[in-house]
C-alpha cells in the first residue's frame, strides 16, 4: 500500500518539547487546549501532531472492560468486537508499545494514599499498565516527554510507517474526505503556515 500520513500540526521531536505550557499547548493540542464538549461540560485533550494524543498522554494503557465490549458486539451487532475477538488485536498492540503493569516504584505520595483509601473502603484495586521506558518522573507528560520515555505513536508506529514508505505531511487540514461507490477516494486538504 501507499501510506500518506495527514497531519493538521507540526512533526515535533524529542528537543521541541520544552516543558512550558505556553509553548505546548499551542503546539500539542486543538484549541491550544480549550475544547470542550458544546455544553463547556467537559474538556477535550485532542491531540494535534504527528503521534496526536499519545505525545500529550500520560500513557496508561488500559483496555475496554469487557462488559462494555459484549454490549457493543451483542446489543450493537459490531461484528469482530467482543473481548475474545480483539483480545489478539490488544496483545498485539501491547507488545509493540512495551506495555507493561507499574511496579511499585511509580507510586507516589498521592498513589499511596488513594492506595490506603481504596483498602479501607473494601474496594478492588491495583496498579495500572503503562508504556513508558526509562521514566525520569519529571511530571510533565501531558507537555511532551522530553526525556523519550514515551513508547507512543510518535516514537514506534509513526518510524515504522516512515521505513516501510509511507510519507507524512504536516500542516495539512483535512477539510472533507471524497467517497466513491461506498469507498473513501480521496480527501480535501487546505495547507496551513506553521503559525496556523
Amino acid at each position: 500500500l501507499a501510506v500518506l500520513v495527514l497531519e493538521e500540526g507540526d512533526h515535533l521531536t524529542t528537543a521541541d518539547f520544552d516543558q512550558r505550557e505556553g509553548s505546548m499547548l499551542p503546539r500539542l493540542f486543538q484549541d491550544s487546549g480549550g475544547q470542550a464538549t458544546a455544553d463547556g461540560a467537559i474538556t477535550v485533550l485532542q491531540g494535534r501532531g504527528i503521534g496526536g494524543s499519545t505525545v500529550h498522554n500520560t500513557n496508561l494503557c488500559k483496555r475496554a472492560p469487557a462488559p462494555v465490549l459484549r454490549r457493543w458486539a451483542d446489543e450493537l451487532g459490531l461484528a469482530g468486537w467482543s473481548p475474545e475477538a480483539l483480545a489478539p488485536d490488544y496483545a498485539a498492540v501491547e507488545d509493540e508499545l512495551r506495555v507493561s503493569v507499574m511496579s511499585e516504584d511509580d507510586l507516589n505520595g498521592n498513589n499511596q494514599v488513594l492506595r490506603r483509601g481504596v483498602e479501607k473502603l473494601g474496594w478492588r484495586g491495583g496498579l495500572l499498565a503503562h508504556n513508558r521506558r526509562g521514566c525520569a518522573r519529571s511530571g510533565f507528560c501531558e507537555l511532551g516527554c522530553a526525556y523519550n520515555a514515551k513508547e507512543n505513536a510518535h516514537k514506534v508506529l509513526i518510524p515504522d510507517a516512515l521505513r516501510l514508505s509511507a510519507r507524512v505531511l504536516c500542516h495539512a487540514y483535512v477539510e472533507r474526505v471524497r467517497w466513491q461507490g461506498g469507498r473513501a477516494s480521496g480527501v480535501v486538504v487546505r495547507a496551513r503556515r506553521e503559525d496556523g
